[in-house]
């Protein structure tokens, strides 16, 4: 079996948020430093799904740890476009690594779903990844793919 310099995706979506609510600290926890941050608005759009962020229900609850390393945890409730809930979980790395000699403000995810029977139960199944980036001071993107 050969080693690949690649990893099989599929693009699924791209998602924008466009707003960010008051970001609370929690400092010195076992953890690190941990950061509660609100997503206010946000929206999601590929070839096969597309909706908005569910207010209220999409929060990062990112570790901080030193300065410059973040680790993102982050629960999310989406609608799709024809009205069906999806959950999301996405953890990731923001740290030096990936920002000396690239695009300043980019980080690493991991995704996976949950949904109910039908149209997206698909979603339970695969392994997504993305790389994140500031737009903004409050405003992400995000360019989601499935590993195949």
């Amino acid at each position: 079996m050969g080693v690949s310099d690649s990893i099989p995706v599929e693009f699924l979506f791209k998602a924008r948020i466009s707003g960010l609510g008051q970001i609370f600290r929690i400092p010195d926890t076992p953890r690190g430093t941990r950061l509660l941050v609100p997503a206010i608005n946000g929206t999601f759009e590929g070839p096969r799904i597309r909706g908005v962020y569910m207010p209220g229900f999409c929060a990062d609850y990112a570790t901080q740890l030193g300065d410059e390393t973040f680790l993102p945890d982050v629960r999310l409730a989406l609608q799709t476009d024809d009205g069906q809930i999806l959950l999301a979980h996405q953890m990731g790395r923001l740290s030096p690594f990936y920002t000396k000699g690239r695009q300043p403000g980019t980080w690493r995810i991991a995704l996976t779903f949950e949904s109910g029977p039908g149209k997206y139960a698909w979603l339970n199944e695969v392994q997504a990844i993305g790389i994140g980036r500031w737009l903004s001071r409050d405003a992400i993107e995000y360019d989601v793919y499935v590993v195949l």
